[in-house]
């Protein structure tokens, strides 16, 4: 049986990377429609056999980590990719609650791992309803 293989995260600084932002502007274009600015101080980027899979922007506050944007390149979704970056972005800053924000599609995802619905909001700068999202860490 073959396995896929193991991806290698890696922490950037979101603005000082270009690689962090040509994955973003793919993230805001698939679901936005054209590029948002965002304001992500950092990142975790994942590559998978040397080439960019996805990546997960946050910021920190009071021990929570806020996801501002998670995405994995179509061609390597279904692998867990997602998942190992929240996971990964928990354990690297040692957060006891992650929140995020999650359109109504991708709901049952983060639902498997575990996050709890809190409430909508609308986000004013792209007209789209999102779900707040959270998930407590021991």
């Amino acid at each position: 049986m073959l396995y896929p293989p193991k991806p290698f995260i890696q922490r950037r600084s979101a603005p000082d990377s270009t690689l962090s932002q040509k994955l973003l502007q793919d993230f805001c274009l698939e679901l936005f429609g054209g590029y948002v600015e965002r304001d992500s101080p950092e990142c975790f980027l994942a590559f998978i056999d040397g080439v960019s899979a996805g990546g997960l922007w946050y910021k920190l506050f009071e021990g929570s980590v806020y996801v501002e944007s998670l995405y994995v390149v179509p061609s390597f979704r279904g692998e867990g990719l997602g998942r190992k970056l929240l996971f990964h972005a928990a354990r690297e800053e040692a957060c006891s609650e992650m929140y995020l924000l999650a359109p109504d599609a991708v709901l049952p995802f983060y639902k498997k791992l575990g996050f709890v619905w809190e409430r909508h909001v609308v986000q004013k700068d792209v007209k789209k309803r999102f779900s707040v999202l959270s998930k407590k860490f021991e």
